[in-house]
């Protein structure tokens, strides 16, 4: 979903205590829930080097993702910190389907006021600047090589078009009688954007191919059966 801002959500486990008082009626095994919550502002854009989807094979191709937030609060609770990251992935296209030749990752999570994140009224402007940690991996013919490091990453969008406002739920229908289920609400304004960004002062490749600046709340349960889930990805896998 494109307004989802997964990256920067929280996680609470809620586990289901069982009844108390003797001998209780049989029941089904204790469910996990597990709860997502965000209210941020920030902008996300991507680009590619590549006009079509599959390309011909021995085609290679760049897709770069870029976002940047603002995170007010989890669970009602003041944070204000400031997460950016970056996802470049260069890729060969071939008969059997694409093989990832290289890999980077940057990201960073700073205290607000130590970031430089200017967001100008109502979503009409946004840049980033901020050092980020680097990993980068590269196909070697048999296995990956990695390197890590530091970079600076600086991103700028600009609203091209009028604030939308925007509700999202899920309409999860009959599954929500299954044993496990999810529930999803969004809400907000977000705008189209157009985005640039440059990593150690090197513009990302290729064209843009979608960006927009965001600011809203979202809420993600996970109802899962089976009993307590100690790590909540065991929750949330599907």
């Amino acid at each position: 979903m494109r307004l989802l801002m997964a990256l920067g959500l929280c996680l609470v486990l809620l586990v289901t205590p069982a009844a108390a008082g003797a001998d209780p009626p049989p029941q089904a095994p204790a469910a996990s829930v597990v709860r997502l919550a965000l209210d941020s502002v920030g902008g996300a854009a991507s680009w590619s080097t590549c006009d079509a989807y599959p390309p011909p094979p021995g085609t290679e191709c760049t897709e770069t993702t870029v976002f940047a937030e603002d995170i007010k609060r989890q669970y009602g609770v003041k944070v204000d910190e400031v997460l950016v990251y970056l996802d470049r992935r260069h890729y060969r296209y071939e008969h059997e389907g694409p093989l990832l030749l290289n890999i980077l990752t940057a990201s960073v999570t700073i205290p607000s006021d130590e970031a430089s994140f200017d967001l100008a009224p109502r979503l009409a402007a946004l840049e980033v600047k901020a050092p980020v940690f680097t990993s980068e991996c590269s196909w070697s013919g048999d296995d990956y090589v990695c390197t890590d490091g530091v970079a600076e990453l600086a991103v700028a969008w600009r609203a091209i078009e009028d604030p939308v406002r925007y509700v999202e739920n899920s309409t999860p229908g009959r599954e929500i009688r299954s044993p496990s289920f999810s529930l999803f609400h969004l809400r907000g304004t977000f705008r189209n954007a157009t985005a640039t960004a440059e990593l150690n002062g090197v513009d990302v490749p290729g064209h843009l191919t979608d960006a927009f600046l965001i600011d809203g709340s979202q809420v993600a349960i996970f109802v899962c059966a089976g009993g307590p889930h100690a790590n909540p990805d065991e929750c949330i896998q599907p």
